[in-house]
């Protein structure tokens, strides 16, 4: 074998990998267990019931604050693997990820949505705004996908992962280093769907923005 077929062969390894962590980054299940408040239940007390963190539960059901449940409520309970998760998100601390639009709506809140939309957030802003990068990376995946169109994934490093998809034109390509003043592609129609993850678990990018 050739070092140029061996090379297109990483070129393609590296494409399919990539396009299958980006089809589980937005339809993985989550995999928790379900409670629903009964009344006069507290969330310290359910918490404590299934010995994890208040902080966890709030992550994991996008709420914030312990005094928003209420009876009848569906809460999901995170697995170990949530909880660890979630540990290691508090120590990691703020990203310094910004805004990848600079005059922009949310239409659409972490959380909320259909099973991919409510693993991000829906910015509207005007056709063919700039989109910006959130931070300084190295862009992981430009490409499409059915239901998104063109995509853009970029590696910030650390486990910070940020992606961006509704875009009219796209000003990157693969490998490509980015800084969080880079223009990385233009707004098509009028909205944009924005997602942050880490390690892989999507978290709530208002949190960080």
């Amino acid at each position: 074998m050739n070092c140029l077929h061996k090379s297109w062969l990483l070129s393609r390894l590296n494409c399919v990998l990539s396009t299958l962590f980006f089809f589980f980054l937005l339809y993985s299940p989550v995999q928790a267990l379900t409670h629903k408040v009964k009344r006069g239940e507290y969330l310290s007390g359910i918490a404590h019931k299934y010995r994890v963190s208040q902080s966890a539960i709030l992550r994991l059901n996008s709420l914030d604050s312990p005094h928003k449940i209420y009876a009848g409520q569906k809460l999901r309970i995170p697995s170990r693997k949530d909880v660890q998760d979630d540990g290691a998100l508090r120590k990691a601390g703020n990203p310094g990820l910004s805004a990848p639009l600079k005059s922009y709506k949310v239409v659409n809140r972490f959380g909320r949505g259909n099973e991919s939309q409510r693993k991000g957030i829906v910015m509207s802003a005007r056709p063919g705004n700039p989109i910006s990068s959130a931070g300084n990376g190295k862009v992981i995946k430009v490409g499409q996908f059915r239901g998104f169109g063109d995509f853009i994934l970029i590696d910030h490093g650390g486990g910070w992962i940020t992606m961006y998809s509704g875009l009219q034109s796209i000003s990157v390509k693969t490998g490509q280093k980015v800084t969080n003043s880079s223009i990385i592609g233009r707004v098509q129609g009028q909205r944009i769907f924005f997602l942050v993850a880490f390690r892989g678990a999507p978290v709530d990018p208002g949190k960080y923005l």
